[in-house]
Order: structure tokens, then C-alpha cells, then sequence
């Protein structure tokens, strides 16, 4: 299968891949971000922890990184643009998946 294949790097695909995953940006840059896009009052995807949020993460100690966020287009202002889950890359293109908590 494609995960088996060797990649250019020598390793096998699913490894290349791992090592990707693995090489994402630190926690601690990634909570500076965080803290910044928070301060941000035009962001929409800041209120994972907002009240009328809340209820829409399964594990509330696991929001997503707000880098990753889809923004949904809502026609009622009252059911928001939050859904707790996470952009991921598939192996040909970017931003085609989405990662979320749990069914």
C-alpha cells in the first residue's frame, strides 16, 4: 500500500508522515498564538472555553488549536461559527479533513 511505499526520505511513507506530525511547532509557541489570537476581539474562533461553547467540547481540556479551526457560515447568529475540531492535511493536499473529539 501507499503507506508502506518509501518516500524520498528513505523512510516509509507512514513514517515520513509520522515525522511530520511530530515536527509541528512546539506547545509553547502555539499557546504564545493563542494567547495573542484571544486578545483579538475580530477573531472567531478564539471562544473555545466561551459560554455558549462549552457545551460543544466533548473533553474540555482539549480545545482545538485555534491555527487549525474550520470557521463554519451559520444563517443564525445564535448557533455561532465554533465547532470544536481541527483542519488536517491529507497526503496530496491540505485541509481537506477534519479532526474532531469523539463521536
Amino acid at each position: 500500500s501507499y503507506l508502506d511505499k518509501t518516500s524520498h526520505t528513505g523512510l516509509t511513507n507512514m513514517e515520513h508522515e509520522f515525522k511530520i506530525i511530530c515536527d509541528v511547532k512546539s506547545d509553547e509557541e502555539d499557546d504564545k498564538e493563542n494567547i495573542e489570537s484571544a486578545e483579538d476581539p475580530s477573531n472567531v474562533n478564539e471562544n473555545s472555553q466561551n459560554v455558549n461553547n462549552r457545551h460543544k467540547n466533548r473533553l474540555s481540556n482539549i480545545p482545538p488549536k485555534i491555527l487549525y479551526v474550520p470557521v463554519l457560515q451559520c444563517e443564525t447568529d445564535y448557533l455561532g461559527d465554533y465547532i470544536n475540531a481541527a483542519f488536517a492535511p491529507s497526503f496530496r493536499k491540505q485541509n481537506r479533513q477534519f479532526l474532531t473529539q469523539l463521536p
